[in-house]
């Protein structure tokens, strides 16, 4: 099974998109990623390497952390990557 470092560039800024799309899903305040990742308790680095690519070397909790925040299922970034996303169209639950 390859890492996900070493999938290719466009699956990385195909996913990208897609978080940035989905983080303003959830909740339209979060068009900011500052005020997303406050109050999320993110690292604001973390977030914005990984929704620019400047990264793939995510540890595997922080990729798991960021499936759960982005409320993707478990595994999501890999299909995803592996361009399997149509198996699981990420649902979003309106935040109040």
């Amino acid at each position: 099974m390859p890492e996900l470092r070493d999938f290719p560039e466009a699956r990385w800024k195909a996913l990208a998109e897609l978080l940035i799309r989905k983080r303003v899903e959830i909740s339209p305040r979060y068009c900011r990623r500052s005020v997303f990742c406050r109050e999320h308790g993110l690292n604001y680095r973390m977030v914005y390497d990984l929704e620019k690519t400047r990264r793939q070397d995510f540890s595997l909790p922080t990729i798991i952390a960021f499936e759960q925040i982005y409320q993707l299922g478990p595994g999501f970034f890999r299909r995803f990557l592996a361009g399997r996303e149509a198996e699981d169209e990420p649902t979003t639950k309106r935040a109040a």
